[in-house]
């Protein structure tokens, strides 16, 4: 290994002339150094010693003495840059040229240097070839009869431990690996390959055939080719390509490559009973419904209220056709009237996500949605719900239920006449948010169902420190006191709307949609 770039210049010398048309066997052993009479000379028989030196600074030391432009060979090697080459030119002994071409001199230097005259004069400094060894190419003829009287000709080759085909396999896929380079940045969007993608690119930046094929390129870091397009070069044969090699492994993975056909959707497809609807444009607009033969229908008796004692259900189908309208779905009188108040109201209501909530802790109802831990803002800015209202006796009740860090609200009495909700109480019209959401489709029908049970105990229910205050089921009367589930718990809210999607509907009745 050369210890400086003196010698590298020799050894660069040395290649260029084994590689030139100038040496050949005489010139070599003209120019050979032997030992005669004591002294080291110049030319050498076949039967005289070599004398090799150890570097071949050593044996050409009076290349050393030349001048070329007031310059020796050792100041050259000491201003040239990292970035050189050696060019020998000439037929023969008698005509050689030497040059030294900078391909990176710095600002000043010499690009080229002609250094002939300094290793090369034909007399008293001979061509640099005296290291260079003779190689003769002699053969010798053998009697194979004579042969073999006297040897074993039958040979055996002891082979080492040879490589198991498990190690080999996983020797392949560790090549392999070595060898693919980087996936590329497809930047996949809906299915499809974004068109910030150039295979171009990549192929320049990784393929070895774009390498090969380019001049200046280094192939030494480049990787198998991609795509069969782009392997154009004579060096990689076809089929060494990724996507050859992805075609020849699908002929191996047919029974996993294949599609099962979906299977068949046997589930009949629901018909409507009725021939159509009643479409009520805005809400508040609807039908008055009355009993022409008495003063009230039955069991809806402003007077005897006997409905709160029978308890009553509402049901309807409803498709919401915006994010804004608000209104009565169905009342009878008016529970929240500050005089003669009676009656109950089913309604719904939009809460916009940057409205200012009246809760003292939170500041919008996106802030209370977020405490609360559910998404109803995630898809749109609005969200619908739909709440009953009822004056139980001089008691407002609403059917909001606990929720998780949003506690269910004891109930509010009629004080002197005058409902303290929902226009005064800011902590109770913070409930709005915990009663049943409606989850915005304007091509959906859902089905409401309204229902006000007496006999549930709710104002034990609803005890300051309840353990059950957070938990929407035990409001929804489906936990016992002891947090069992069950059918219906006789705990919880009078008040209950319970709502579920045609489409929710049909797919549990066993219909297709």
């Amino acid at each position: 290994m050369p210890t400086n770039k003196l010698e590298q210049i020799f050894d660069a010398i040395a290649e260029a002339l084994i590689q030139s048309n100038i040496v050949n066997q005489d010139i070599v052993r003209a120019n050979q150094k032997t030992i005669k009479n004591g002294i080291i000379q110049r030319g050498r028989e076949v039967s005289d010693k070599l004398i090799l030196f150890e570097k071949d600074v050593k044996a050409n030391s009076k290349d050393l003495l030349g001048l070329v432009t007031g310059d020796t060979l050792e100041t050259i090697s000491n201003s040239i840059s990292d970035n050189w080459q050696i060019d020998i030119g000439g037929t023969d002994e008698t005509d050689v040229t030497i040059t030294l071409t900078d391909n990176l001199p710095p600002a000043g230097g010499t690009p080229v240097y002609d250094l002939t005259s300094i290793l090369y004069d034909n007399d008293q400094n001979p061509i640099n070839v005296s290291q260079f060894l003779n190689i003769n190419k002699e053969s010798q003829d053998i009697d194979t009869s004579l042969a073999d009287e006297f040897l074993d000709t039958s040979i055996f080759e002891l082979l080492g431990d040879t490589t198991t085909r498990q190690e080999r396999i996983i020797n392949f896929f560790n090549e392999f690996q070595n060898l693919i380079g980087d996936v590329p940045e497809f930047n996949v969007s809906y299915g499809l390959v974004d068109d910030s993608f150039s295979s171009d690119d990549y192929s320049e930046d990784n393929d070895i055939s774009y390498a090969n094929e380019t001049p200046g390129v280094e192939s030494s870091d480049k990787f198998i080719t991609r795509l069969d397009v782009d392997n154009t070069d004579d060096e990689n044969p076809d089929g060494k390509t990724l996507q050859s090699l992805r075609d020849t492994l699908n002929t191996y993975l047919v029974d996993i490559d294949q599609e099962f056909p979906s299977p068949e959707d046997q589930r009949p497809i629901y018909k409507n009973k009725s021939d159509g609807y009643l479409k009520f444009r805005n809400l508040n607009q609807g039908i008055i419904i009355r009993n022409t033969n008495q003063q009230f229908i039955e069991g809806l008796d402003s007077e005897t209220q006997e409905y709160l004692t029978t308890g009553f259900t509402i049901t309807m189908w409803v498709r919401f056709l915006d994010k804004v309208s608000e209104g009565t779905l169905f009342n009878f009188g008016n529970p929240t009237r500050t005089e003669d108040t009676f009656g109950f109201r089913l309604e719904t209501y939009v809460l916009n996500k940057d409205d200012a909530c009246p809760n003292e802790y939170h500041d919008t109802w996106n802030d209370a949605v977020d405490n609360i831990g559910v998404d109803y803002f995630t898809d749109s800015d609005s969200a619908r719900f739909v709440r009953l209202l009822i004056d139980d006796g001089g008691t407002l009740r609403d059917s909001h239920v606990g929720m998780p860090n949003a506690s269910k609200i004891a109930n509010t009495a009629l004080n002197d006449g005058v409902l303290t909700y929902p226009q005064y109480d800011l902590n109770r019209e913070s409930t709005l948010i915990q009663n049943p959401h409606i989850p915005e489709n304007f091509s959906e029908w859902y089905f409401i169902c309204a229902s006000f049970n007496p006999i549930v105990i709710e104002d034990v229910s609803a005890a300051p420190g309840s353990s059950y205050l957070n938990n929407a089921d035990y409001w929804r009367n489906n936990v016992e006191s002891d947090g069992t589930y069950t059918n219906f718990s006789n705990l919880g809210n009078r008040c209950k709307v319970e709502i579920i999607s045609k489409t929710d509907l049909l797919r549990a009745r066993g219909y297709r949609v």
